[in-house]
């Protein structure tokens, strides 16, 4: 690793230190298989285990398409068999402007796809499988097989979740963490993408709001309400919320301008209203996420000194 810092040391970053290792497997698997059973004998009578076959063919095919995938995106797949992936990636392909992010919510979409294929027409209004995702982000020189079981756990726990989306956490070399959930398609995982891919990021910028939103969290909490423990604002609107947000940014964010919505900064306060007005649980803090969603594209873009 030193001999590739020396000789890269323009291009090196703190990332390039960290592997992901990644586990997922099917969601709903199950449940499409018998509706493809059931539509398989509206032409076929008598013949489900042929059904069965269709479906073991459509998987081997998606397997083959994503160990490609992974291959060009730098990553080096150990085992796709079934509807189950385990594979090891960096967490960047810089030529591309890709993500390890991006690349999961690829191969979900996929899978998807390759199922929904079985159906002909009739593949709408259905249950169609996705993917869960565990992924556990650690330092290069962490043992291997606890990385690989925090990916399996991560992964259960996505599926207890809901499934659809990834389970993530990063175990930092100081022996500090982070993580998050997010599911594929939701609007949180749409802000997080813009966040991740923002082009021309400046470090004071990501610094000043994370300072900013931590130094007023007491403020930032009563205004809008806790979602935690939130009683008195019950009858604050979403969009009540939003503006109060909006007016949170204008007079205590610096560089945050009203009209700049495809701003880093107007970026983040999309982020920040999304976590404040939508599907958080009861035992979610918002403020951490927030904290957690910024780290991540931090450390990402590679904006930390090297060491």
């Amino acid at each position: 690793m030193e001999g590739i810092k020396a000789a890269f040391p323009e291009n090196f970053k703190n990332h390039h230190k960290y592997v992901a290792v990644i586990q997922s497997d099917g969601d709903k698997m199950g449940k499409f298989n018998q509706r493809y059973i059931d539509y398989y004998l509206q032409t076929h009578p008598d013949s489900s285990e042929n059904a069965i076959q269709e479906v073991s063919n459509a998987l081997f095919k998606w397997a083959k398409g994503a160990a490609k995938r992974i291959k060009t995106y730098g990553g080096i797949p150990v085992y796709a068999g079934g509807d189950d992936l385990f594979f090891f990636a960096p967490l960047r392909d810089e030529e591309e402007n890709n993500t390890l992010f991006h690349l999961l919510e690829e191969l979900n979409v996929d899978f998807t796809a390759c199922m929904s294929e079985l159906l002909g027409e009739q593949k709408e209004g259905g249950i169609l499988p996705t993917l869960s995702f565990g992924v556990s982000i650690t330092y290069y020189k962490y043992p291997l097989g606890e990385a690989h079981q925090a990916a399996f756990d991560l992964m259960y726990e996505m599926k207890a979740n809901g499934g659809n989306g990834i389970r993530c956490k990063i175990l930092r070399h100081s022996g500090s963490d982070f993580d998050f959930c997010m599911h594929f398609g939701s609007t949180l995982w749409e802000k997080f993408e813009e966040l991740l891919t923002y082009e021309n990021l400046d470090e004071n910028v990501l610094w000043g709001v994370t300072r900013c939103l931590r130094g007023h969290q007491a403020v930032f909490k009563a205004m809008i309400g806790n979602i935690e423990k939130q009683k008195l604002l019950d009858n604050i609107t979403i969009q009540n919320k939003k503006d109060r947000i909006q007016q949170f940014f204008i007079h205590n964010v610096e560089g945050y301008q009203e009209d700049a919505k495809d701003s880093f900064l107007g970026k983040v306060e999309k982020l920040v209203e999304e976590i404040y007005t939508i599907i958080l649980s009861e035992k979610t803090d918002p403020m951490l996420l927030i904290y957690d969603v910024l780290r991540i594209v931090k450390f990402i873009n590679g904006l930390e000194e090297v060491k």
